[in-house]
């Protein structure tokens, strides 16, 4: 599930949650259902017992005596196709219904109706007392039963289409979710170095895809005004660095040719300059020859302190330093006439 796509792990989770939104829907949703069909019937069960009250007080055919026999006749039409049982003043039974098959229905507390099982099946009965006549009923719960199991099985035909329309949909949602973040993709591969001006473009709604973009195009500029300074920095090396290297490379041949072997000589050059690469001055007089049994020793640099630039030092006052040194180097090692 790590290697999914965006859009799909949105289907995915959108479809995912949506099944479960939905198994939490139809617990409660029965339960309810199941609930108010059960305090309907009640209402529905206490109201004809209190028509059966009415007709054995009110009916002219009624007995006198509670504790004669009721024919069915004083039996309300919808209380025949329940379980009832009517007893009389002294307690006897005085009407049972034919579907009970001469089984008696239990004592339950007066005024309510409770779940009991009468004949192996779950029924919804109850006590009710009026006058000399007490009445039992009690009604089967299979046709509830059977509702609930057929909304259940609706229920969990309805989850799978369910969770495949929520997941083509989720998906559908995280390509438009993701669409900002597309086209960010796409427009930070074309940035580069020959490109580095480019930015992403913002999307139109300030989220939180629009602040990360922020972030980016800062993140961009920074790195842009720093590749900048760093090749502005190395022009300016490579072009302070030419006249330092310059200078160097003329003191070797500058000073006359009577110092530039001393020079090449303390520098560890052995090779003596060349006579052709010197300028020829007429003003100028010729060396003295050099005593075989009195050669001097290389000059030493140790002792010596040596100008450096201190920092901020303009190019043309470092070009004066490099002569200046080049000019005591060339004093030390040339003897004087």
């Amino acid at each position: 599930m790590n290697r999914w796509s965006l859009k799909v792990k949105v289907g995915a989770y959108a479809a995912g949650l949506t099944m479960l939104a939905l198994i939490a829907a139809a617990a409660v949703l029965l339960k309810a259902v199941q609930y108010y069909q059960i305090a309907e019937l009640d209402r529905q069960l206490e109201a004809e017992v209190q028509e059966l009250f009415r007709d054995l007080k009110n009916f002219r055919e009624a007995p006198l005596s509670a504790e004669h026999q009721l024919r069915e006749i004083f039996i309300p039409h919808v209380l025949r196709r329940r379980f009832v049982m009517v007893e009389g003043s002294g307690g006897q039974i005085i009407y049972l219904s034919p579907g009970l098959a001469g089984e008696e229905l239990p004592e339950l507390p007066a005024g309510r109706l409770h779940t009991v099982a009468v004949q192996g099946q779950d029924c919804r009965g109850g006590t009710f007392r009026e006058g000399r006549y007490t009445a039992h009923v009690a009604y089967p719960l299979a046709e509830i039963e059977q509702f609930q199991g057929d909304l259940l099985r609706g229920l969990l035909l309805a989850l799978p289409a369910a969770g495949v329309v929520v997941f083509f949909g989720g998906l559908w949602l995280g390509r438009k979710a993701v669409a900002p973040v597309a086209a960010i993709t796409s427009a930070a591969e074309q940035i580069s170095a020959e490109r580095l001006g480019d930015r992403l473009p913002l999307p139109a709604a300030r989220d939180e895809i629009f602040r990360l973009t922020q972030v980016l195009n800062g993140a961009f500029e920074r790195l842009q005004n720093s590749y900048e300074a760093a090749i502005r920095f190395s022009a300016d090396a490579s072009h302070q660095l030419k006249t330092p290297v310059a200078v160097l490379r003329a003191a070797r041949i500058v000073p006359g040719a009577g110092c530039a072997p001393g020079i090449a000589r303390a520098r560890g050059d052995r090779r003596p300059a060349p006579a052709d690469a010197l300028p020829h001055r007429p003003d100028r007089k010729p060396a003295p020859p050099r005593c075989p049994s009195r050669r001097r020793a290389p000059p030493s640099n140790r002792g010596r302190s040596i100008r450096r630039p201190s920092p901020g030092v303009p190019a043309d006052d470092i070009e004066a330093l490099f002569l200046a040194e080049a000019k005591s180097m060339s004093s030390a090692t040339c003897p004087r006439a």
